[in-house]
């Protein structure tokens, strides 16, 4: 199956890293941040000095203790920070030693024919249940629900985003295993999404189906795979998505009794002279990068340009890049889109206007790949009207998907943040 996706954007913000040699970063210290899981109330389960393995849980969900997250390196609990009312903020490891947790070892066509309540056990115990997100609200799934389908991201359409396909080129076994594994936890078909001519290995079921897609970004984001599978979005929390490098890393749990500590992320941008690809471990901290915001006219993005999101300390647990936008811009073109992104990031608008009403220019349409019409749904989300929003299509997005509205809208409004807050709103209303 192919789907066209005809419109969209591409952005072209300097060199996309190539297929050549991986650089490995080994960072002084990561974090794990509750913040990277939405909707997961954190508590910690070590203390300050404490010795942690690799794979050994850290985090754990108040209200379903069996969802935890786990240390992707072996070390010592260096600080534990707390926010706003004693809110876990972040727990600090300091990587040392090389201990690790073992988890039980298959054989890959025993691992490839595991029953549901087998891989949800184990993806619990290890921490990759934390790897699935749900729609609608984008949050990690129940441990007790079941999805409708289920969704492999194996397409990345950002820019200056690492090629899926390269990735794996060496992991299309692991890749492969995982798929068969998790398949089995959907009551109907597992969607495995991959660019048009990708050379990826989906495997061959009747239960699983290779999806390619090309055009435009955002035709490599789960919310675009949702919405051109036809399926309707309803409020119960039960289409589920995951990214292939976590796939990947469940395949290898399964076959090799380890959790994979490292993801593939791209450092590329207009403000870094050798756009490359780097071998590091989530929540790894940016210094180790060697990159110093605000330093040589760089700005410092943790994920891709679209979301325009400053980096923090440390790597986000789903970042697969690290953008570094040069301030010193041009007014045209792609450099023009930069020096507005830019401009933004310090507080101020391009265009003077900061929370004015929303202006239903002809731009959203040329960016907006769904059939619903992009300004109503705007509106409905700017005024705090949840049914509207819902009826218009809010429950299959996320983030990511109103992404460009937000570079294209002359006002500079963060449709993401107004999504967000009108999710939060059915949910509260669903609890009730």
């Amino acid at each position: 199956m192919h789907f066209i996706i005809a419109r969209g954007l591409d952005l072209e913000l300097g060199q996309v890293p190539g297929t050549g040699p991986i650089e490995r970063i080994d960072a002084d210290h990561v974090t794990l941040q509750p913040a990277d899981y939405r909707g997961l109330a954190a508590r910690p389960l070590v203390s300050v000095g404490d010795d942690v393995s690799r794979g050994q849980p850290v985090l754990a969900d108040r209200h379903h203790p069996e969802v935890v997250c786990t240390s992707f390196v072996s070390g010592k609990v260096a600080k534990i920070e707390r926010g706003h009312r004693r809110t876990l903020a972040r727990v600090i490891l300091r990587v040392e030693g090389d201990r690790e947790r073992q988890f039980p070892q298959r054989e890959r066509h025993r691992a490839e024919a595991l029953p549901a309540a087998d891989v949800r056990e184990l993806l619990l115990t290890s921490g990759l249940w934390t790897s699935i997100r749900t729609r609608p609200f984008e949050r990690i799934p129940n441990p007790g629900s079941t999805p409708r389908a289920l969704f492999v991201t194996a397409i990345d359409t950002e820019p200056l985003a690492p090629d899926p396909a390269f990735v794996l080129s060496t992991r299309q076994q692991d890749f492969a295993t995982g798929i068969r594994a998790l398949s089995v936890l959907a009551r109907g078909e597992t969607w495995v999404c991959v660019a048009a001519g990708a050379t990826i290995d989906v495997p061959e079921s009747a239960h699983i189906r290779r999806v390619e897609f090309s055009g435009p970004h955002p035709a490599g984001l789960p919310g675009t795979h949702i919405h051109a599978a036809g399926l309707t979005i309803t409020h119960e929390p039960d289409v589920w998505h995951i990214g292939y490098q976590d796939v990947a890393a469940f395949g290898e749990l399964l076959t090799r009794g380890r959790l994979a500590g490292r993801r593939i992320l791209s450092l590329a941008g207009t403000g870094i002279d050798r756009p490359r690809l780097v071998s590091v471990t989530p929540g790894a901290e940016i210094s180790a990068f060697g990159l110093t915001e605000g330093a040589q006219n760089q700005r410092i993005l943790a994920g891709p340009v679209s979301l325009g999101r400053p980096a923090g300390a440390f790597v986000g647990r789903f970042d697969r890049q690290i953008t570094v936008l040069s301030t010193e811009c041009g007014s045209r073109g792609a450099r023009g889109l930069q020096r507005r992104i830019v401009q933004r990031l310090a507080g101020e608008d391009a265009q003077g206007a900061r929370s004015g009403g929303m202006l239903p220019v002809e731009t959203f349409e040329r960016v907006w790949p769904y059939r619903t019409p992009p300004s109503l749904l705007l509106r409905a989300l700017l005024i705090g009207n949840p049914e509207d929003a819902a009826r218009l299509g809010c429950l299959g997005l996320a983030e990511d998907d109103l992404a460009l509205l937000s570079l294209a809208c002359p006002a500079g409004i963060d449709y993401g943040t107004a999504l967000r807050r009108t999710l939060d709103q059915i949910e509260v209303q669903e609890a009730a």
